[in-house]
């Protein structure tokens, strides 16, 4: 048996695929990293941008002036109305027992959240024994006098009046009872 000798010759024009081949895939590559590249730089002026436009928003809402809508702030003080406890408002004003008193009128403020109790007198020393009688059962003792004042009746003599008569007004901050 002969032995057979094979040589392999290597084509010059393989080299050539194979080198255009790696310049493509080299290109390729380049190509990626720069897409990514500049896709980032985008997300990153996007995210700036919107950071930027958020703090634009915040600081117009600062500035803005809100309108409210007269029907809407209705609505809502009547729910706070609403939603008060006064019972003990009531009750003392009704459990006053003095003799010689009379309640003449009662306002509700319910925005600032007070209540006047206007009361007739028969004299002015009562003042004291009502103020003492709403104050009754608190410890910070929420009625205040808020004034005192007298009114001539229809008396015959000049210059002096036959019989007196005394207005008191109490106020109290629905929020202390």
């Amino acid at each position: 048996m002969k032995a057979i000798d094979i040589d392999f010759v290597v084509e010059k024009r393989w080299h050539w695929i194979w080198a255009a081949a790696a310049l493509g895939a080299v290109c390729l590559a380049g190509g990626v990293a720069l897409y990514w590249q500049k896709s980032s730089q985008a997300t990153r002026d996007i995210e700036s941008r919107v950071s930027l436009a958020k703090q634009q928003i915040a600081q117009l809402n600062a500035r803005r002036v809100v309108v409210a809508d007269p029907k809407q702030a209705s609505a809502e003080q009547a729910v706070q109305l609403l939603q008060q406890d006064l019972n003990k408002v009531f009750a003392s004003a009704e459990n006053l027992k003095e003799i010689g008193v009379r309640l003449r009128n009662m306002n509700l403020d319910g925005t600032a959240g007070v209540l006047r109790l206007e009361f007739e007198l028969d004299a002015i020393a009562k003042a004291s024994a009502v103020t003492e009688a709403l104050n009754g059962g608190y410890e910070s003792r929420p009625w205040q006098l808020e004034s005192v004042t007298g009114a001539g009746g229809g008396g015959s003599q000049i210059g002096f009046a036959s019989a007196q008569v005394v207005r008191g007004l109490w106020f109290v901050q629905l929020s202390k009872l």
